[in-house]
């Protein structure tokens, strides 16, 4: 197991006996099952993935499968979409709420197993996870050691409940519009990039996205690097539950998820991905012009591709094509706007937070 899953050697892995129970902790030790690493957990934890179960109050075991599929997929998502930012708690709970598992009759308010489904009528972010995963609360061990922290960990102190607990309500939050814009891309990407096998199946993805370390510096002993960088700093404003601005932001996602499923076919939103093995990938990036004429669209369009991620990560390229109008801005979705002059190529360069060029 520590092989297959990159495990570092400096976390200790126990097998439980036979009277002991992962709702009740080892002194020093936490349950964590093995279908969660089969729906993309990985050791040591991501600082979202901590925060989140911090958010909740919920203990690793209490979290079904699916619903770290949601987590580890969603986080993968949203860092494609925004173009390596760390997918912030607010949007997170916006988007999901947790759900409780049902439990025999008379112990529907003991503190059981949840998974996350999304608020509304909307669809998840990822698809295609399993309808059903039999016995899946029977495989569990212990964890001690140095499983929570990450290299340059922004949080040391933020450890995950080790205890049962009953879920925490979170209440939506108003989402900024570049997060409302990284939300439709997601929706709008073809099926496939955002199904369960294909994320949560390669391990590519999920060292890309920081979870593991590369095989080479796994030969060399050293730990995974996440990217950390946040999309803002702000504290987000918390809607009262029930209230019309909360009606409002539940059914401006719903309206995406909506529109994407209409236009997920559309070329231009396809994210595309190789099957090659883990390479070193430059980082290049460059844009031409698209120009008008008859026949051609009015609106202004320039066609962004991209090969990720950055130098510091082991990974195959991941070709990404999005439409960006003439002053460096992303259109994800919008009226049309006047065509550009006639011209022919220009080079620019795109950073984290944006695309910018001449």
């Amino acid at each position: 197991m520590r092989e297959q899953y990159r495990i570092p050697s400096d976390i200790e892995l126990i097998l439980p006996g036979p009277n002991e129970r992962a709702c009740f902790p080892r002194e020093g030790c936490t349950a964590l099952h093995l279908n969660a690493f089969v729906s993309g957990m990985r050791l040591p934890l991501h600082p979202m993935l901590r925060r989140i179960l911090r958010a909740y109050a919920l203990a690793p075991t209490q979290v079904s499968p699916n619903g770290w599929s949601q987590m580890v997929g969603g986080m993968y998502l949203w860092f494609r979409h925004s173009f390596g930012m760390e997918m912030p708690l607010h949007v997170f709970q916006t988007v999901y709420q947790p759900r409780k598992l049902p439990r025999k009759k008379g112990k529907e308010e003991e503190a059981g197993w949840y998974y996350f489904c999304p608020w509304g009528s909307h669809k998840p972010l990822v698809t295609g996870c399993p309808s059903s995963i039999k016995q899946w609360k029977e495989s569990w061990f212990w964890v001690s050691g140095n499983w929570q922290r990450v290299v340059d960990d922004p949080e040391p102190d933020l450890d995950v409940p080790s205890v049962y607990g009953i879920a925490s309500s979170l209440p939506r939050c108003e989402l900024s519009s570049g997060s409302i814009d990284v939300l439709r891309s997601i929706y709008q990407a073809d099926t496939k990039s955002r199904s369960y096998n294909f994320i949560l199946n390669r391990q590519r993805c999920l060292v890309e996205l920081g979870l593991i370390a590369s095989q080479a510096d796994m030969d060399q002993g050293k730990r995974p690097r996440p990217t950390l960088a946040a999309l803002t700093k702000q504290r987000p404003r918390m809607l009262v539950p029930g209230s019309a601005e909360d009606s409002s932001q539940r059914k401006v996602i719903e309206d995406l998820s909506r529109a994407g499923n209409k236009e997920a076919a559309e070329p231009s939103r396809v994210i595309e991905v190789d099957d090659a093995p883990e390479t070193e990938v430059p980082l290049s990036r460059k844009r031409k012009a698209r120009p008008s004429g008859p026949g051609t669209s009015q609106a202004t369009a320039t066609v962004v591709e991209i090969a990720d991620p950055p130098t510091s990560v082991s990974v195959p390229p991941l070709q990404r094509t999005l439409t960006v109008n003439i002053a460096g801005e992303v259109v994800l979705e919008g009226p049309s706007k006047p065509a550009p002059a006639p011209g022919g190529e220009t080079e620019g360069h795109m950073n984290p937070r944006g695309v910018s060029g001449s």
